[in-house]
């Protein structure tokens, strides 16, 4: 990195750090990045201005994991309308997702070097990612370049709330010693076992710890209605009520291990139930750009290293 990037990221540090209580109280705060090419997703290769708001975004996630808050950042990517299809719009959406995704995080573990934050404020915050396609576009019947520009974007939504006082760490240790005990079935307990050691060895945000929770995710998506009428800020809750923490949900406190036992063989039966029913739904004749968003993130995913999905790869699909 230049001498002048890291004077300015610095820069941008200070001045998050120095009003980290001011930014927690904001609550949430939304970034756009618009601007892309026809198909284009890299963005790295769009102009100064993109550049300059993710660097300043990254300060703010700096700033409130600084201040003792729980972040949780929603990267929403969207497309034009495209004569290729549904599944197209929303492989466009989630590649600038994930691109800007990426290029966020680098810039967040930069500006937090630079500002000393400690590991246990880093493993504050947390990334999530999703490809809306056309679901929630502009412009909805666009007659040129500028108005399909206006489509193609990235959402950036932070949300804060105050950090959980729970040990994550015992609890993955615990999980790990309990599977270890012969107490749930060999193929759950090989998959928890690999989650909770993946999540001990390169905590969050380095490895996503989301899963789909497909009973929440269609009783929201029949409660929305027309999500194109959301905000970002909306749209971003909204996709956060079925996407889970498996740390948070690891760390909920059992009193005995047998008890944990069970909560954990449970939790393995409702995420390989998710990614079996959510791909399977999008293959329905009457899937959307949402069955499709969810399916293009789990199919990815499970390939993935750095998410917990990894550990469900050899999942199949038959009962």
């Amino acid at each position: 990195m230049s001498i002048q990037k890291r004077a300015a990221l610095l820069r941008l540090a200070l001045l998050f750090l120095l009003g980290g209580a001011q930014a927690a109280a904001l609550g949430q705060q939304t970034v756009t990045i618009a601007n892309y090419p026809q198909y284009a997703t890299d963005v790295n290769k769009l102009d100064a201005g993109a550049q300059v708001k993710l660097q300043a975004f990254a300060a703010a996630l700096v700033g409130a994991a600084r201040a003792g808050q729980n972040v949780e950042v929603t990267t929403i990517g969207h497309a034009d309308f495209d004569a290729q299809g549904r599944g197209f719009e929303v492989a466009v959406s989630r590649n600038r997702a994930v691109s800007a995704d990426n290029a966020l995080e680098v810039l967040f573990k930069q500006t937090a070097s630079l500002a000393m934050l400690p590991p246990d404020r880093i493993e504050l915050v947390r990334f999530l990612t999703a490809g809306a396609g056309t679901l929630r576009p502009i412009v909805n019947n666009p007659s040129g370049e500028d108005q399909r520009r206006e489509n193609r974007r990235v959402e950036l939504v932070l949300n804060m709330a105050p950090a959980a006082t729970s040990d994550s760490r015992e609890a993955l240790q615990r999980c790990v010693r309990v599977l270890a005990d012969d107490a749930v079935p060999p193929e759950p307990a090989r998959r928890m076992t690999c989650m909770c050691n993946q999540l001990l060895q390169t905590p969050p945000p380095d490895t996503k710890d989301y899963f789909y929770d497909a009973r929440a995710a269609q009783e929201r998506r029949a409660a929305a209605g027309d999500l194109s009428q959301f905000t970002p800020g909306q749209l971003s809750d909204f996709y956060r009520s079925f996407m889970p923490s498996l740390v948070q949900r690891i760390s909920i406190p059992a009193a005995f291990d047998r008890e944990l036992a069970s909560g954990l063989h449970a939790l393995d039966i409702d995420i390989v139930r998710g990614i079996k029913e959510l791909l399977k739904k999008s293959v329905e004749p009457d899937a959307g750009a949402f069955e499709h968003s969810l399916a293009h993130d789990i199919a990815f995913r499970l390939h993935d290293s750095n998410h917990i999905y990894s550990c469900y790869a050899d999942v199949s699909l038959k009962e």
